[in-house]
């Protein structure tokens, strides 16, 4: 069996003026996750997509100074309201815009989305 060699493109999404680097193609172990996900709510199939999926950001500061990724200060710490929130965004973007949905890389579109 030869194995797959991605050649990673990553994908921006922007949010006020954060921007997300967002992987374009879903991994094995991706899509175990995504097919094993708490199935009872929209919440955690699109929080697992968000953790699986987004893997930097650029634009986020804490006292003036650029802040490391990680899912956990995006998901208990950026600012957000009900009205605008980053990770509903975000989750649709991943699910439109990788091959995670499709599982076809033909489908993954060229251009980011800008909200």
């Amino acid at each position: 069996m030869e194995l797959d060699k991605h050649d990673e493109k990553l994908l921006d999404f922007k949010w006020k003026d954060v921007t997300f680097k967002i992987k374009s193609r879903a991994t094995a172990a991706d899509r175990l996750a995504v097919a094993f996900r708490d199935q009872k709510t929209v919440a955690s199939y699109s929080l697992t997509l968000i953790e699986r999926f987004v893997v930097d950001w650029e634009g986020v500061t804490l006292q003036g100074q650029p802040v490391p990724y990680s899912f956990e200060l995006l998901s208990k710490h950026l600012p957000s309201t009900a009205k605008d929130n980053a990770l509903i965004g975000l989750a649709g973007f991943i699910w439109e815009n990788t091959d995670i949905g499709s599982g076809l890389d033909k489908e993954l579109k060229k251009k980011s989305l800008k909200p």
